[in-house]
C-alpha cells in the first residue's frame, strides 16, 4: 500500500496468512461487504458475552449516579425543546447529553428494553472502526482484530461505561481517523461524506469534551501526515478541511444551542483548580501497570479504593501485552510517519492526563473551549487511540517478518527491565500509598506479590504475556498461536475490565418504573403545578425522588442532575450541587424554595443513634442559627412546638458559638423558656464557656482573641481558619428541669448582641425511664414546614409558604443580581425592609411599579401549561407584576392579549411581566433562535453532503474509470 507510511511490499506473508483460515471463514470475508459484516458480528458476539453477567440477570449497563440519574432518563424520556420537569425549566435539546439528535439513541429509544443494545453499540462501533483503520494501514485482519479489541476493552472505555455519552462520543473517533487516512490515499466523495458524518455523530453522541479531544487529534493527523499524502498535499488539505467543516456544521443544530446554554452555566470562568480536578497524580500512574494496586477492582482479597478521587476518571489501563506490542510497533517503524505520529500523541496524552503535575496544564488552561473542560484524566482517550494503533502496527510488523528474533529479544529485555523499574517505584511509593490507605481505613497494606493480588496478578499476566508473545513470534501465521495470543490479550485487559463496577453496580431494569409515591405526587402536582425538591439531589435513594428519574416519571422537580445547570439556579438552590447545605428550617427567612414553588421537600430518614452517654440523637446536624453575626441574617427568636407533650427531666443541647470570640466567660448568650402541658414555664440560660463555646476556639487565628473558655466537647472535626488547618468543636450541655415536666414547646431567645449560636441537635431526657426523645428541628419553623410522611428510608416535609406557580405582586423594585440573591436568602431588601415575594418582585432592569392601592382579590390562574408554552389569566384592579416560578432563559417571549410585551428576569432567576389593570390573557412561549439558526445550518450542510453524493454518483455512472470508493 503506497503512502501509508508502512512498506507492505505485497509479500507472501500477508497472503499466506489467509490460506490458513478455514474455508468457511475465508468465504465470510471474501468481499468487502461480507468482511464488514463479519467484523461487526464478531465484535457484537464478543461484547455480548463479555457483558453477559449484567445482561443475563436482567440488569442495565448504566452504573453509577450518572448512568441511572442522567443517561437512562435522557434515553427514555420524550425529546422536547424545553422541559418543565427539571430545574424549574431547562432547555433540554440544548444539552448534548440528552442525545436528542443522535440517531442510535433516537431510534433505539423507540423500542422498549433496548438500553443494553445501545450501550453495546458503542463498544462494537469503536472496535470495528479501529479495526477498519488498522486494516487499511496493514491489510492484516489479525492486526486489525487486536487493535479493535484493545480499543473496546481499554480501561478508559470500560471504566466510563457509566458515562454513556463518553463511550459513544469516543466510538466515532477511529472512524474519523480512518476517513482521513482513506482520503490521504485517494480523494473520494464516499470517504469525505463518511468522515463528515463521523464527526457529526461524535458530537451528537453527547460529550463535547471527548469530541473536541478527538477533533484535535484528527486535525493533527491531517496536518502531520497530509504533507506526504499520495493523493496530493493541497487537495488532501482541502478535502480534510471540508470534511471537518461539514461535520461540525451538520451538528450545528446541537452545537449552537449548547454554546448558548454553556454561557448560562457555572462552567464559564472555571478556576484552574476546577480545571485540573480529576488529574492522575504521578504517584498513581503506576495503575497503568498495576490497575488495582490502589484498590477498587472487585476481586477476592482486594481493598476498597483508597486512591485519589475518583477511580472512574483515573482509570486508563491499556493492558501489559498491548504496551509490549506498541513498543514493537515503535521499534519496527524505522521513523515511518504514522507510528511516529501515534508515539507523539501517546506521550503528549500521558503528560496531559497528569494535569497540573506538568506545565502543559497551564498552557491548555488558556486555550478557548478547552479551558471549560475539567478532568484532565480524560486525555486517556488519546492515549488509548495511540496504543491501540501502535499495537496493531506492531502485530502487522511481526506478521510481515520485520521483527527479527534478536530485535524481539531486545524489546522483551527492555520491557522486563521496565517492569522491574516499576516494581522498584511501587515499593518506593509505599509510604504515599499507606497514607492514603489509612485515610480510608485500609490498614496493613502489603505490596508483596504473594500477599497482594493487585501486584501478583499483573506480574503473572506480564510474564505469561511475554511467553505467549515469544511463542507466537516464532510462527506468527499459525492459527492456534494467534488464538493463544488473542486469549492472552483478553485475559490481560479483562484482569481490569472484568472486575470493574459494571458487574456489581448495574441497576435492575425495574429501577426505571415509577414507584407508587411518584404517581401519587405526580397527581398532586397535576392540580397545583408546584414542584418537589430532593435535599440530597441525585445522591438520594429512589424513595427520595432523585432527579432525573422524576423526569422519567413525569414528576416536576426544582432539582436536577446536569453539568450544564444554570449558574443562577445553582446559586439560588445550592442543595442541587452541594452536599450538606443548611436545612431550610435553619434559615427561616430564606425564601428560595418558596419562590420556586417547592411544595414538598424529600430527605433521607434520620434514624436516632445513641452515644456512649446513653443519649439518643438524630444523625443529621440541623445548623440552626440564632443571633446576628457571620453574615447571617438576624434571627433572635425561635419557637419549637412538639407534636405532643413529652415527659422530660432535662434538655440536652449540642451547639457551638460562631463569630463570638469577644463574648466574655460566664456571659449569658441565650435564654430558653420551656412550656409544659399546663403552661408552666421553666427558664434556663446558655452561658458562654459553660454550655457553649466558639467552635474555632483552638484555631491559631482565633485563639489569641478568645475571651471565654472551652465548654464540654461533644465531638470535634477537621476545619480550616484563615488558610490554616485546625480542629473545630461541637459542645454539649444538659439543662436540668427540676423533675418530670410534660414539655410541649421551647422558646429560644438570643440576648447577647453581636454573635451567634448554632444549634445542631436537641434531645429531651427522662432520667426516670432512662429514655431520650430526639427533636426534629424542622419543628423550629412549624409555621413554614410540616412533616407529612415518613418511611424507613425517607421523610417528606410540606412547605407551607410555597408560592403558587404564578402570582401577582403590587410592587416592583429594580436591583442588581447580587442584591436580588441576597434579599431572597436573608429576607431583607437593600433598604432594610423585609422581602415578601407576595408583595414585591425584584427585577434587574430599570422598572418601578407601586400600586396606588392593593387589590386583595387579584389573581393569576394558569389555564394552560405545556413544555414550550404557559397561559395565565390575570385579574387585578390595578397594574401588577406577574411572576412565574419558571427559569428565565433566552428564547422565552411574553405576550398579553396577543400583543408582545417585555419579559423580565424576576427574583434573580425566574420570569415576570407587567400586566395592566383588568382581566388579561398572558402567554409565555419558548421560541429559541439558537435552535432555529442551528437547524438551518445543519439542513444546509446536509444538502451540501447530498449534492456531493449525488454528483459523485452521476460522475461514476457517466465516466468510466471514476471510482467513488
Amino acid at each position: 500500500m503506497i503512502g501509508t507510511g508502512i512498506d507492505l511490499k505485497a509479500d507472501s506473508t500477508v497472503g499466506s496468512s489467509l490460506l490458513v483460515l478455514p474455508s468457511t471463514l475465508r468465504r465470510a470475508v471474501s468481499t468487502p461487504a461480507r468482511h464488514c459484516l463479519f467484523v461487526i458480528v464478531s465484535y457484537s458476539l464478543f461484547f455480548a458475552v463479555f457483558f453477559s453477567p449484567v445482561i443475563l440477570r436482567g440488569s442495565l449497563l448504566a452504573v453509577g449516579g450518572d448512568g441511572l440519574y442522567i443517561y437512562l432518563p435522557n434515553f427514555y424520556s420524550h425529546k422536547v425543546l424545553w422541559d418543565t420537569l427539571l430545574f424549574s425549566g431547562f432547555p433540554m435539546m440544548a444539552d448534548p447529553q440528552v442525545m436528542t439528535w443522535y440517531p442510535p439513541a433516537f431510534l433505539l429509544s423507540l423500542v422498549p428494553g433496548t438500553w443494553n443494545v445501545f450501550m453495546l453499540l458503542a463498544y462494537v462501533a469503536g472496535s470495528s472502526f479501529m479495526y477498519g483503520y488498522i486494516y487499511t494501514l496493514t491489510k492484516s485482519r489479525f492486526a486489525a482484530l487486536i487493535s479493535g479489541l484493545i480499543y473496546g476493552m481499554s480501561g478508559f472505555m470500560i471504566a466510563h461505561l457509566g458515562h454513556a455519552v463518553i463511550v459513544h462520543a469516543a466510538a466515532w473517533i477511529p472512524l474519523i481517523i480512518w476517513a482521513l487516512e482513506m482520503q490521504r490515499q485517494k480523494l473520494t466523495a464516499k470517504w469525505l461524506i463518511i468522515g463528515s458524518l463521523a464527526l457529526t455523530l461524535s458530537f451528537l453522541g453527547g460529550h463535547s469534551q471527548i469530541f473536541f479531544y478527538g477533533l484535535i487529534v484528527s486535525i493533527a493527523y491531517a496536518l502531520a501526515l497530509g504533507w506526504s499524502a499520495p493523493a496530493g498535499r493541497w487537495g488532501y488539505y482541502f478535502s480534510a478541511a471540508l470534511m471537518m467543516i461539514l461535520g461540525v456544521s451538520l451538528a450545528a443544530v446541537q452545537i449552537i444551542p449548547t454554546a448558548e446554554l454553556v454561557r448560562q452555566g457555572g462552567r464559564v470562568g472555571y478556576s484552574f483548580q476546577d480545571f485540573v480536578s480529576h488529574s492522575l497524580p504521578p504517584r498513581q500512574a503506576l495503575t497503568m501497570i498495576f490497575p488495582a494496586v490502589f484498590g477498587g477492582v472487585r476481586e477476592p482479597g482486594a481493598s476498597t479504593y483508597f486512591g485519589v478521587v475518583n477511580q472512574t476518571e483515573l482509570s486508563g489501563y491499556l493492558g501489559l501485552l498491548p504496551l509490549i506490542l506498541a513498543a514493537v510497533g515503535i521499534v519496527a517503524a524505522r521513523r515511518r510517519p504514522i507510528p511516529v505520529f501515534w508515539l507523539c500523541v501517546g506521550v503528549l496524552a500521558f503528560f496531559l492526563v497528569m494535569g497540573d503535575a506538568t506545565a502543559l496544564a497551564r498552557l491548555i488552561y488558556h486555550v478557548p473551549v478547552l479551558d471549560s473542560f475539567r478532568a484532565p484524566a480524560r486525555h486517556f482517550i488519546e492515549l488509548t487511540l495511540a496504543i491501540s494503533a501502535l499495537s496493531g502496527l506492531g502485530v502487522a510488523a511481526i506478521i510481515r517478518g520485520e521483527v527479527s528474533i534478536s530485535l524481539m529479544r531486545r524489546v522483551l529485555i527492555i520491557t522486563i527491565l521496565s517492569m522491574l523499574a516499576c516494581l522498584v517505584l511501587l515499593f518506593l511509593n509505599k509510604s504515599y500509598m499507606s497514607a492514603l490507605a489509612t485515610q480510608k481505613e485500609v490498614f496493613h497494606l502489603s505490596l508483596l506479590p504473594w500477599t497482594n493480588r493487585a501486584v501478583g496478578i499483573p506480574l503473572l499476566v506480564f510474564f505469561l504475556g511475554i511467553a505467549v508473545l515469544a511463542y507466537w513470534h516464532r510462527r506468527p501465521t499459525s492459527g492456534s498461536r494467534k488464538a493463544l495470543l488473542l486469549i492472552m490479550l483478553v485475559i490481560d485487559l479483562g484482569s481490569f475490565g472484568w472486575f470493574f463496577e459494571w458487574r456489581y453496580g448495574s441497576p435492575d431494569k425495574n429501577a426505571l418504573n415509577a414507584p407508587e409515591r411518584a404517581i401519587r405526587y405526580r397527581n398532586l402536582f397535576d392540580a397545583s403545578n408546584q414542584r418537589l425538591m430532593p435535599y440530597r439531589s441525585s445522591r438520594g435513594t429512589i424513595a427520595e425522588m432523585p432527579p432525573n428519574l422524576t423526569r422519567l416519571w413525569g414528576v416536576p422537580s426544582a432539582s436536577g442532575y446536569n453539568v450544564l445547570i444554570f449558574s443562577r439556579i445553582t446559586n439560588l438552590l445550592p442543595m442541587i450541587d452541594y452536599i450538606d447545605v443548611p436545612l431550610p428550617w435553619s434559615e427561616p427567612r430564606n425564601t428560595n424554595l418558596d419562590i420556586m414553588a417547592v411544595r414538598y421537600l424529600f430527605l433521607p430518614q434520620d434514624q436516632p443513634t445513641t452515644d456512649e452517654r446513653g443519649m439518643a440523637w438524630l444523625k443529621q446536624d440541623a445548623q440552626y442559627w440564632l443571633g446576628h453575626a457571620c453574615t447571617q441574617p438576624e434571627n433572635k427568636t425561635a419557637v419549637l412546638t412538639l407534636p405532643q407533650p413529652v415527659p422530660s427531666t432535662a434538655l440536652a443541647i449540642v451547639s457551638r458559638l460562631a463569630c463570638s470570640s469577644q463574648i466574655t466567660d460566664g456571659a449569658e448568650v441565650a435564654r430558653l423558656q420551656l412550656f409544659d402541658s399546663h403552661d408552666n414555664v421553666q427558664t434556663r440560660t446558655i452561658v458562654a464557656g459553660r454550655d457553649a463555646s466558639e467552635w474555632a476556639i483552638d484555631c491559631p487565628g482565633v485563639k489569641p482573641y478568645m475571651r471565654h473558655g472551652r465548654s464540654k466537647i461533644f465531638s470535634s472535626y477537621p476545619a480550616n481558619m484563615y488558610g490554616e488547618p485546625c480542629e473545630g468543636h461541637f459542645y454539649l450541655t444538659t439543662l436540668d428541669l427540676g423533675g418530670v415536666k410534660d414539655i410541649k414547646s421551647i422558646h429560644f431567645d438570643w440576648i447577647n448582641g453581636p454573635g451567634t449560636i448554632i444549634i445542631e441537635k436537641l434531645t429531651l431526657l427522662n432520667e426516670v425511664t432512662h429514655g431520650s426523645y430526639p427533636i426534629d428541628l424542622a419543628l423550629m419553623d412549624s409555621n413554614a414546614w410540616r412533616l407529612i410522611e415518613a418511611t424507613e428510608s425517607s421523610r417528606v416535609y410540606e412547605n407551607l409558604r410555597a408560592m403558587p406557580r404564578a402570582w401577582l405582586t403590587p410592587y416592583v423594585i429594580s436591583v442588581n443580581a447580587d442584591e436580588a440573591l441576597n434579599a431572597i436568602k436573608i429576607g431583607t431588601l437593600k433598604d432594610g425592609r423585609p422581602f415578601d415575594p407576595h408583595q414585591t418582585a425584584l427585577v434587574e432592569e430599570p422598572l418601578t411599579l407601586t400600586a396606588s392601592e392593593g387589590d386583595r382579590g387579584a389573581s393569576a390562574i394558569i389555564t394552560g401549561l405545556w413544555n414550550t408554552r404557559m397561559e395565565v389569566r390575570t385579574s387585578s384592579k390595578a397594574a401588577a407584576f406577574l411572576v412565574t416560578s419558571d427559569a428565565y432563559y433566552p428564547g422565552w417571549h411574553a405576550s398579553i392579549d396577543g400583543r408582545e410585551t417585555q419579559l423580565y428576569r424576576a427574583d434573580y432567576a425566574i420570569r415576570g411581566v407587567v400586566v395592566p389593570p383588568g382581566e388579561h390573557a398572558v402567554r409565555f412561549e419558548y421560541r429559541p433562535r439558537a435552535f432555529y439558526y442551528g437547524a438551518v445550518i445543519s439542513a444546509f450542510s446536509l444538502l451540501i453532503l447530498g449534492a456531493i453524493a449525488f454528483r459523485a454518483t452521476r460522475f461514476y455512472r457517466h465516466r468510466e474509470g471514476w471510482n467513488s470508493d
